[in-house]
C-alpha cells in the first residue's frame, strides 16, 4: 500500500547481534591464551638461556685453563733442558742437577690479578714414574731443594701443571684443568776423567806451563793446586796422560811426552841412562807407531813407566819423575822428567781415570773411584783385606796382559746376552804369581759380619762364601753392575776405611745401589723423551 513504511524483522537482527558478540568474546579469549602461552614460553626460554650461561662460561674456562696447563708443561721443559753448566776442564756442556726447577709459575694473559695462569711442580726420580700413583711418587722422589735443584743425578722428571683462571660462582676450582707428563733425561753413565796427579806425599801436583805445544810440566805446591785447567789430567784408553782441558772437540789434545829416543836426548846430547825432560806435546793417534814415548804404564810402585820404541816389547826403563835425586825433596817449579829407574813419585787422584782397564783386561774398575781397580794388597796373597788401587796397565797390546801384574787380574764371567743381567753364582779368582796352578778364590766373611773384609783362599767347590752373583745391566740403575756374595751382600770400595791413608778397602756390606758398589759399569747413552701426557685430577 502506498505510503506504508517497511517493517523490520526484529528477531533476525537480534540474532545477528548475538552472533557478533559471541565471536568477539572468542577472539578475546584466544588473544589472552596466546599472550599467556607466549609469556610462558618466554619464561621457559629465559630459564633455558640462563641455565646455559654458567656451563658456557665453565666451558670457556676449561679451554683457557687446559691451554694454560700446556704452557706450564712447556715452560718447565725449557727450564729442565737449560739446566746446564760448562765443565772447566774439558769445555763440554753437561746437565747440572743443582739448577733443575722444582716449582714453576707463570701467566698466559696480561690481566692481573685475574686471567689464566699455571702452577707447576716437578718431582725427580731414578726410576720411571709412569703409571705410578701419588704414594709411590712421594716415597721415591729425590729431595728437591728450595728454590730448586737436586743433589743427585735423576733419570726422570714427573711434571704436574695446573691451569687456573678466575673463580666460578659454584666452586672456585670449577673449570680448572691439570696435565702431567714424564721427561726422560738424556744421560750417559760415562765418567768424565780429569784429576790431579800428586807426588807420593800429596804435597805437590803437576801443572803444565801452558796448553800450547812443547811447554814444560812442573810441580807446584799444594796451596796452588786448585784444579785449574792446567792441573787436571786424564789417563786415556790409549794409555796417554792427556791435559784434560785440551781433550775437546775442535782442539788438539796435548799429552805428556817422554824421551825422543831411548838412547839420548838429542837437544842436550845426553847419553843413555841420563834423565830427559818430559814435555806437553800433541797427542799422536792410537795407530801411530811413533806414539811410544806417550804411552805410560802405571806399575803399582807409584810410578808411570814408559814404553819401549818397539811398543809390543813392553815397558822401558824410563819413568816419570821429578828433577831431583831424592823423590821426597820437592820445591816449586821442580820440572817433570823421564828418568831411568822408578823411584815411587806419584799418587794420582782417582779422577785421572782407569786407562784401558776393564773386563777385557780382567780388571774390576770401581764406578765411584773410576781410576782404581780391585787389587790384592801389596801383592800379598795372604793379605787380610783387599784394596781399591790405581789401575795397572799394559800398553803392549798383549791379549793376555803379559805386562800386567797378576794381583790386578781378577777373573770372572759376565752374564750372557738375554740373561736379564744375571750370571749364575761363580767364583772370582786370581792366578797367584800368574801361575794357573795357584788359583785362589775371593772369599766373603761370615754372615755375622754386616760389613767385612775380603780375602783370597784356596778354591773349593764346597765353600758357598766363594760364590758370587754378577749382575750386569738390569734396566734399573740401583741393581746393575753389582757383585753379590752368597749372603746377599754387595762388594764395595769403602772410603771410610783407607789403607796407607789413600786407598779404600774392598769389602762387603748391605746392598744399596750406591756408586761404590758398582764394578765395570760401561758407558750407556740414553736419549731424552718427553711424553706420557695425561689429564689428571686437580
Amino acid at each position: 500500500m502506498p505510503g506504508r513504511r517497511p517493517t523490520v524483522n526484529h528477531r533476525r537482527v537480534q540474532t545477528e547481534r548475538n552472533d557478533q558478540g559471541s565471536e568477539s568474546g572468542v577472539a578475546l579469549l584466544t588473544a589472552i591464551f596466546f599472550m599467556v602461552l607466549a609469556a610462558g614460553m618466554s619464561v621457559v626460554l629465559l630459564g633455558a638461556i640462563l641455565s646455559q650461561g654458567l656451563p658456557a662460561r665453565t666451558a670457556q674456562k676449561n679451554t683457557r685453563t687446559v691451554y694454560s696447563a700446556e704452557a706450564g708443561l712447556q715452560n718447565a721443559l725449557g727450564l729442565i733442558r737449560s739446566a746446564a753448566k760448562v765443565d772447566g776442564a774439558t769445555g763440554k756442556v753437561f746437565g747440572d742437577p743443582g739448577q733443575l726447577p722444582c716449582t714453576v709459575k707463570g701467566r698466559v694473559t696480561a690481566s692481573a690479578p685475574q686471567g689464566a695462569y699455571y702452577a707447576v711442580t716437578v718431582q725427580y726420580f731414578s726410576e720411571d714414574p709412569t703409571d705410578q700413583d701419588d704414594a709411590w711418587r712421594a716415597a721415591k722422589d729425590l729431595p728437591c731443594a728450595t728454590p730448586g735443584g737436586v743433589a743427585s743425578v735423576p733419570k726422570y722428571a714427573y711434571v704436574y701443571s695446573g691451569g687456573k683462571d678466575a673463580t666460578m660462582p659454584t666452586s672456585p676450582d670449577d673449570g680448572d684443568r691439570a696435565l702431567s707428563a714424564v721427561y726422560k733425561f738424556q744421560v750417559s753413565n760415562a765418567n768424565i776423567p780429569g784429576g790431579m796427579i800428586w807426588n807420593s806425599s800429596s804435597t805437590y801436583c803437576l801443572e803444565a806451563k801452558n796448553d800450547k805445544n812443547n811447554p814444560n810440566i812442573d810441580f807446584v805446591p799444594k796451596s796452588e793446586c786448585t784444579g785449574t785447567n792446567l792441573q787436571l789430567w786424564s789417563y786415556s784408553t790409549d794409555y796417554q796422560l792427556v791435559l784434560a782441558s785440551t781433550n775437546v772437540a775442535g782442539q788438539t789434545a796435548r799429552c805428556i811426552t817422554g824421551p825422543k829416543d831411548n838412547k839420548k836426548d838429542k837437544n842436550k846430547n845426553e847419553d843413555e841412562g841420563k834423565q830427559q825432560k818430559a814435555r806437553l806435546e800433541d797427542c799422536l793417534a792410537s795407530t801411530d807407531a811413533a806414539r811410544w814415548n806417550q804411552l805410560w804404564n802405571w806399575t803399582g810402585d807409584y810410578s808411570w813407566r814408559g814404553q819401549n820404541e818397539n811398543i809390543a816389547s813392553g815397558p822401558s826403563n824410563y819413568c816419570l819423575s821429578p828433577d831431583t835425586a831424592d823423590a821426597s825433596t820437592f820445591k816449586k817449579n821442580t820440572s817433570l822428567y823421564a828418568r831411568p829407574g822408578c823411584n815411587g813419585s806419584f799418587a794420582p787422584s782417582s779422577l785421572v781415570g782407569a786407562g784401558a782397564a776393564g773386563y777385557t783386561t780382567h780388571q774390576l774398575v770401581n764406578y765411584a773411584e773410576f781410576g782404581r781397580c780391585a787389587d790384592v794388597t801389596n801383592e800379598q796373597i795372604g793379605s787380610p783385606f783387599m784394596i781399591s788401587y790405581p789401575c795397572k796397565q799394559d800398553p803392549s797390546g798383549s791379549t793376555t796382559g803379559a805386562y800386567l801384574k797378576w794381583n790386578h787380574k781378577w777373573y770372572y764371567t759376565e752374564p750372557p746376552e738375554g740373561s736379564n743381567g744375571k750370571a749364575a753364582p761363580q767364583q772370582i779368582f786370581v792366578n797367584y804369581l800368574d801361575n794357573t796352578a795357584n788359583k785362589r778364590c775371593l772369599t766373603a766373611p761370615p754372615l755375622s759380619s754386616t760389613t767385612g773384609d775380603l780375602t783370597f783362599e784356596m778354591c773349593s767347590a764346597s765353600l758357598s762364601n766363594q760364590l758370587w752373583t754378577r749382575w750386569n745391566h738390569t734396566g734399573n740403575d740401583s741393581t746393575s753392575y753389582l757383585m753379590i756374595d752368597t749372603f746377599g751382600r754387595c762388594m764395595f770400595a769403602d772410603s771410610s776405611d783407607l789403607f796407607n791413608s789413600y786407598y779404600s778397602k774392598v769389602r762387603v756390606t748391605a746392598c744399596d745401589g750406591s756408586l761404590r758398589q758398582k764394578w765395570n759399569a760401561p758407558a750407556i747413552y740414553e736419549d731424552s723423551t718427553f711424553g706420557g701426557y695425561r689429564e689428571v685430577a686437580k
